[in-house]
């Protein structure tokens, strides 16, 4: 079951809680009313086995007197003596102002003989106001009461009871008439209930308030759940796109941690994408340069087999007899062979990574060396050569001298006409700078065949890279300030 279905059922269960105690206590009111009334009737019938047992007949005010003494114990009833033709005499009401009055109050005074010579009192309305109480139990009976009780009397018959209940503003009145004799008969009122006693308990209260706080809470955390699994659902379909997008948290605090959590996984699997693409190219890039590295292999073999024959052939013509300039001829073209011999010499080394024979250097004379050879080719670019700063170390004269002669050719075909090219150096670093462009945004760098020069081969940097790395460097690009920065790191000492 999902936990926006328990939150519903929650809810439910609440509301029919709530709904099961108001039927309870409505039951339970409705209980109680009907266990006043029997209460009343039962206490209306002891009141009238008082009235009965005292006799109906006697004068008026004994009469008044007799019911007055029975029911002054009882503070929510009244009650005295009725004849059959309506007519009704009531004790004097405990709360009353006053002696009890002469004749029959509200309910009829006797114009002829007294109810113990046989003659039935003849009524007459409206109590003496000066010691009436205006209503409830000590004043006049409701309407609807004295028409009911009025009614009873009239058809009482002698040793039976007749129980009624009559509402009036809010109020039950629970009252007995039973005759005592033919024409005469006793009466008990009783006031059973008011608005003021169908109080709903204070627990019930509580109760409900609390189910509504539960049912609140509870819609208020279903409307958070939707409203949090919504934006989780559209942060995860912007991660598939972008898995470093930010996403949007819940309100809800648990939501929002799983937002969280969901938004560093998907940072941690982007940078391992990442790395795995670098991986990648790194592989690829490897795969080709053994595959490059096996051809320079092949074509250096291929070559030097070649080389050995000029070389033995030019030896062999330099030893015989020729005139001088012959002899020149020869033994330049012998020092270029030799020279040819070292490169192929050099592509196997960068191709085999066999190791490589080191020797104290000092850099600043071994770059003044190279700008000097180079100054010619820089003069027809109007290209000025410079160097700074120098360090002495132990290092691969060979594999030193073509790093330098490669970035500074470079630089000097990327520098515009009349700018200065710079060689700065630091301990173990050598610092080529020039005023030109840069490498074109987009062009991979140090891949052979690689190049943006219209004569170029590409080898250039591939073959500074090899050189330096297989000798513990490295070969760095960057742009500052306007300028090209080739950065070369000889390896440890």
């Amino acid at each position: 079951m999902s936990l926006r279905s328990r939150l519903l059922v929650v809810a439910t269960l609440a509301i029919v809680a709530l709904a099961t105690a108001i039927v309870t206590v409505l039951q339970l009111v409705d209980d109680r009313a009907s266990r006043e009334l029997a209460e009343a009737h039962t206490s209306d019938h002891a009141a009238l086995a008082a009235l009965a047992a005292g006799g109906g007949r006697g004068t008026h005010d004994d009469l008044r007197v007799r019911a007055a003494a029975i029911f002054a114990p009882i503070s929510d009833a009244r009650g005295g003596y009725c004849w059959s033709d309506g007519s009704y005499v009531e004790g004097a009401s405990i709360g009353a102002r006053g002696p009890p009055p002469d004749d029959f109050g509200d309910h009829g005074a006797p114009p002829g003989p007294p109810p113990d010579r046989g003659g039935p009192p003849q009524r007459h309305d409206g109590p003496p106001p000066d010691h009436a109480p205006p209503h409830g139990h000590d004043g006049p009976l409701p309407p609807p009461v004295r028409v009911a009780l009025e009614t009873a009397c009239k058809s009482a018959i002698a040793g039976a009871t007749v129980d009624r209940d009559v509402a009036d503003r809010g109020e039950v009145f629970a009252f007995a008439v039973r005759g005592i004799e033919p024409g005469v008969a006793a009466f008990a009122i009783r006031t059973v209930s008011t608005p003021s006693d169908t109080r709903w308990p204070p627990a019930l209260g509580v109760i409900a308030l609390a189910t509504l706080l539960v049912i609140a809470l509870n819609l208020h955390a279903l409307v958070q759940l939707r409203r949090g699994a919504a934006q989780l659902a559209d942060a995860l379909a912007r991660l598939e796109v972008d898995p470093r997008a930010a996403i949007e948290r819940p309100a809800t605090r648990e939501l929002a941690d799983v937002a969280g959590g969901v938004q560093k996984l998907a940072g941690r699997l982007a940078d391992a994408r990442a790395r795995e693409l670098e991986l990648e190219r790194e592989r690829n890039h490897a795969r080709r340069m053994s595959s490059l590295g096996h051809l320079v292999a092949g074509i250096a073999h291929e070559v030097r087999n070649p080389l050995t024959g000029i070389k033995l052939l030019l030896d062999g013509i330099r030893r015989r007899e020729g005139d001088a300039k012959t002899k020149t001829d020869v033994d330049t073209a012998l020092r270029e062979v030799a020279r040819l011999d070292k490169l192929v010499a050099a592509c196997l080394g960068v191709a085999r990574d066999s190791g490589v024979e080191r020797t104290e250097l000092e850099l600043g004379g071994l770059v003044d060396e190279r700008l000097a050879t180079l100054g010619a080719h820089a003069a027809t670019r109007g290209v000025t050569l410079a160097r700074t700063g120098t360090s002495t170390r132990l290092a691969d004269r060979d594999a030193v001298v073509r790093i330098v002669d490669n970035l500074v050719r470079n630089a000097i075909d990327a520098s515009p006409d009349g700018a200065a090219v710079e060689v700065a150096i630091d301990g173990a670093t050598i610092d080529v700078i020039d005023r030109g462009p840069g490498v074109p945004e987009g062009q991979v760098l140090f891949e052979p065949f690689v190049t943006s020069k219209p004569d170029g081969t590409g080898l250039g940097l591939w073959m500074s890279l090899a050189l330096a790395e297989a000798r513990g460097g490295t070969l760095r690009y960057r742009r500052a300030d306007g300028m090209t920065h080739f950065t070369v790191e000889l390896g440890p000492a």
